[in-house]
Order: C-alpha cells, then sequence, then structure tokens
C-alpha cells in the first residue's frame, strides 16, 4: 500500500505519540542492536520477470529501545537498514528467453534497498533469572527502492548498445513478528538470537516508451540474526 506525505506524517506521529505515552509509565529501558542475515522469501526472491525480484539473501542492520511496562510486557520502536543483492546471472538468463532476438546481456545492478521504522507490543517469558524468550508483532514504514540497473545486449542482429532501468521509491505500511532467545551475561548486559518476519507491499512508478506504468512488489523476508542489549535503566 503506497503512503501519501501526509500518511507518512501520521504514521511517524503515531508511532512518536505511542512510544511516548508508554515511555511515562516504563520501568526498564533498555537499548538494542541487531545485526542479521536477511532471506528473502516469496515474490522477493522469485526469479520470474513477472513479479519476481530476483532477490539473494542480505544483511540487516538494526538500532531498537525497548520500554518494559510491566514484569512480562514491553513495548519496542526499531529502526532498521536492509540490502538485498540482485542474481544478475538469472534476471539475464530470463531476460534471453523472453526475447527471440537477444543473444546475451550483461547486467550491472544496485541492491535492493528497505529503511525500516517499526514499533510493536513484546511480551517475555523466563524460564530462570537468566533464560527468556520474548516474542513480538511489529508495524510501521518502510521506505523501498529498486534498484538502478544498466544493461548491455547483445542481438543477433541489431539493437541499442545498452539502457538503463532508473531506480523507483515508495513508502508503504510494513508489519512482521519476530522472537528472540535472551540471555543475561551481567547486570546489564544481554544477548540473543533472533527470528523475525516482515512483509510489505509497495507500489513502484516507472516511466516507459508506452506511458507510465505501476508494479507492486510482494516483499517478504526472514532475518536471522544476534541481539546485544544494554539496559539504559
Amino acid at each position: 500500500m503506497t503512503l501519501s506525505k501526509q500518511r507518512i506524517s501520521q504514521v511517524v506521529l503515531i508511532l512518536g505519540f505511542i512510544i511516548t505515552s508508554f515511555s511515562l509509565h516504563a520501568q526498564h529501558l533498555r537499548l538494542d542492536f541487531r545485526p542479521a542475515i536477511s532471506i528473502p522469501l516469496g515474490d522477493f526472491a522469485a526469479k520470474t520477470l513477472d513479479g519476481g525480484s530476483f532477490a539473494l539473501t542480505g544483511f540487516s542492520g538494526g538500532i531498537g529501545l525497548q520500554l518494559s511496562i510491566k514484569s512480562a510486557f514491553s513495548v519496542r520502536i526499531q529502526a532498521a537498514v536492509l540490502r538485498h543483492t540482485i542474481d544478475v546471472s538469472a534476471l539475464g538468463y530470463e531476460k534471453v528467453k523472453q526475447d527471440a532476438f537477444l543473444e546475451d546481456v550483461y547486467i550491472r545492478s544496485d541492491a535492493f534497498s528497505n529503511n525500516m521504522l517499526l514499533a510493536g507490543p513484546v511480551y517475555a517469558l523466563k524460564f530462570s533469572e537468566k533464560l527468556s524468550l520474548e516474542g513480538s508483532l511489529m508495524a510501521g514504514l518502510t521506505q523501498s527502492k529498486t534498484p538502478y540497473q544498466l544493461y548491455k545486449p547483445k542481438y543477433f542482429f541489431t539493437g541499442p548498445a545498452f539502457y538503463e532501468i532508473t531506480s523507483a521509491t515508495d513508502y508503504s505500511f510494513v508489519w512482521g513478528a519476530s522472537a528472540v532467545l535472551m540471555v543475561n551475561i551481567g547486570r546489564c548486559y544481554q544477548l540473543g538470537l533472533s527470528t523475525e518476519w516482515l512483509h510489505a507491499n509497495p507500489v513502484f512508478g516507472f516511466e516507459t516508451a508506452n506511458g507510465f506504468r505501476e508494479e507492486m512488489r510482494r516483499i517478504s523476508m526472514l532475518n536471522l540474526g544476534l541481539v546485544f542489549s544494554v539496559n539504559l535503566f
């Protein structure tokens, strides 16, 4: 779902209001660092020209604040940067298959990028003083950007020496869920193993020879990584 600038401002203000409201009743505040590998799923990883994005396993880096309201309940706000490289070999193969006059093609591509701001409730199930399992539901805003791509085709007869597909950007809702197995390694520090699923449906606009075209991309990913946490109070 594409968001207007007004909707984007509303989402940011709502997230800020929620976090500010809960912070007034917070018992503890925790700072999290979340590096992870990001595995594309579904259409995001699909190697098809119709709806596929040809995304490969990439990187996710996040930083967040978690406010403890009660012993088991918290609220988390998180900002994350995600980058996925493109499988240009598979993309070129599909391009050659589609065009009977195309003999080969060289493709240079930037990464597919997502910049996210999310917030949501967290519930912690404690097994002992040192070990706990945290589950969370999240929603928020993502800035998604398709990669700039340069094509150098080789045709059987005549054709353009090169052409490019410029990058397109869209802002849309993102939602997901996560589970983190946390271990206390001191009075102020924790270390965790994280599993996180995220999904968004941005709509990108492209200028073509036939006019303006819009294309929805289904972006789903599974992030597997670590959580390094510091208790601020």
